[in-house]
């Protein structure tokens, strides 16, 4: 039995910006899709590809 409303193609977006400071790193970024193709759109209820924009915040520091 096939699930309906899932899969399809999404194209995102991302510009941001990333800071080293001493050994760590913080990225911001601003993720926003292009263009989609999803399978069943009108029944897709998940944020992939549905949503307008997303923040994103990445911190990583090495040890």
């Amino acid at each position: 039995m096939a699930v309906q409303a899932t899969g399809g193609r999404i194209l995102y977006a991302l510009p941001g910006v990333r800071v080293y400071w001493d050994r760590a790193s913080f990225a911001l970024g601003y993720k926003k899709p292009v263009w989609t193709r999803l399978n069943e759109s009108e029944l897709q209820q998940g944020a992939e590809g549905k949503e307008r924009y997303r923040i994103l915040f990445n911190a990583s520091y090495p040890f």
